[in-house]
């Protein structure tokens, strides 16, 4: 509640301002315009209109005759994008017609088959319920398995060539350029361009005269900038296609041509947010191999593996469990507390201490209740040289002394180590950066992948 709180706060704040500051902002000066109306914010500028000529002005002069006069060679682009836009349309428009005579057979089966069909009711827990769940004959589906629509490119946008969220123009982002250079080659001027902010939903819009004599003179050409928008999209959507694994596989040759790096032993840092506390710890393309005693690279693919076990609730870190493995500590430093949960564990450790100690809990080998003391884990992780002897439970320290117990951070400290791959001035091994709090805020920190630019080393 706390977070989705603090995410609208920002929005909340802005529209104040905007409102209060509305008879001031409402106003026309010069090329910028700025109009408000409710929640509803236009910004519109003329001082881009000369853009589009002045980027065309390196494409070569070439026309070939049309009827109506000459344009250049370049136009085949857009000529093709208004044939595969009136195709589309006319596949979708077939397309909602199948689903819609599909959904009214399944309407019209579904009205006769409750009419013919009579059910045997129980009652229980004071909710009728039939005793014959199925009203179809066996073997047969009811008809509402008909209105289910299956996507037809199902696995057209998993892209493998960087597992996070990618900014793609014209699929993430609005595509807003190459719409005006198409205008500039059809000699369109433009009347302004601008932003419209509803509530928190952002566009960006051209705005063009009603009519010019180029589009008086050709249909074709109003039919070629109203598909624009449509097959720049497609195009940057094939050009994805064609980088990832499930489709032209361009990432995978440029991992076999040296390009790239794969990583398999774990995921990389691409980037981690400035105000985040792991900033400092987790610079980009650090190799992450670990979480708690759990190693990414026993998955195929470590960075799902990630995902799902930082997606899930956090898990106790006093649970017996391989991937949350204990140490065997001298049994001297632990005492039974009275208070539980364990609130005054390290109660005396000053706040503003440089101290990083955290509560321990070990099962007591003579009694039901825990044992817990006050320890500073930092031998306990990588690098130490000193590391105590893993456990899994009471039993796996039997070999390491009759005075030691298996013991584990409390489940109140909510600790997880993050095991991060030394680089070549650390020399082998790993090390451990330690995040206390919710494991899912993890996630939210940064951005990581499964491949890493091949740098040029001497």
């Amino acid at each position: 509640m706390f977070a989705s709180t603090v995410m609208w706060l920002p929005f909340l704040v802005f529209w104040a301002v905007v409102q209060i500051l509305k008879p001031l902002l409402h106003c026309q000066n010069g090329p910028v315009a700025i109009r408000i109306s409710g929640l509803s914010l236009h910004l519109s500028t003329t001082s881009l209109n000369s853009l589009p000529p002045f980027l065309l002005r390196g494409v070569p002069q070439i026309t070939r005759e049309r009827k109506g006069g000459t344009v250049r060679r370049l136009s085949w682009i857009w000529d093709a994008g208004a044939v595969a836009a009136v195709g589309g349309m006319a596949v979708a428009q077939g397309v909602l017609l199948w689903a819609a005579v599909k959904g009214g057979t399944a309407l019209w089966a579904s009205l006769a088959t409750s009419e013919a069909t009579s059910y045997a009711m129980n009652l229980a827990k004071r909710a009728e319920i039939p005793l014959d769940s199925t009203s179809f004959s066996t073997g047969s589906a009811p008809p509402s398995d008909g209105l289910l629509l299956r996507p037809l490119l199902l696995r057209l946008f998993q892209y493998h060539l960087v597992d996070f969220m990618m900014h793609i123009p014209g699929i993430t982002t609005p595509l807003s350029t190459l719409p005006m250079l198409l205008l500039a080659l059809e000699h369109i001027p433009l009347l302004s361009t601008g932003i419209h902010l509803y509530l928190f939903l952002p566009t960006l819009y051209v705005s063009l005269p009603a009519s010019t004599p180029a589009t008086s003179q050709s249909p074709f050409t109003d039919l070629r900038v109203a598909s624009a928008g449509v097959w720049h999209n497609l195009g940057m959507a094939g050009a994805v296609w064609m980088l990832s694994d499930e489709g032209g596989g361009v990432s995978r040759w440029m991992l076999e041509k040296g390009a790239m790096d794969g990583v398999d032993s774990g995921v990389t840092v691409v980037e981690v947010d400035e105000h985040s506390p792991l900033h400092s710890h987790l610079p980009p393309n650090s190799l992450i191999t670990h979480l708690n005693d759990l190693e990414l690279d026993s998955s195929d693919s470590p960075l799902a593996l990630w995902r799902s076990y930082l997606s899930r609730p956090s898990p106790s870190t006093s649970v017996e469990d391989y991937t949350n493995l204990g140490w065997c500590l001298p049994s001297s430093s632990f005492s039974a507390s009275p208070d539980l949960p364990n609130s005054n564990c390290c109660a005396s450790t000053p706040v503003n201490s440089a101290s990083h100690s955290l509560c321990f809990e070990a099962a007591s080998p003579s009694s039901s209740e825990p044992f817990f003391a006050c320890l500073d884990p930092v031998p306990f992780f990588p690098p130490s040289e000193t590391i105590p002897r893993r456990c899994l439970d009471q039993s796996s320290c039997l070999n390491a002394g009759d005075e030691t117990v298996c013991a584990r951070p409390a489940s109140k400290e909510q600790v997880l180590r993050i095991g991060v791959a030394a680089d070549d001035t650390d020399g082998d091994g790993r090390r451990t950066v330690i995040w206390q709090g919710d494991s899912q805020d993890v996630l939210r920190q940064g951005q990581l992948g499964s491949f890493v630019l091949k740098s040029n080393t001497c």
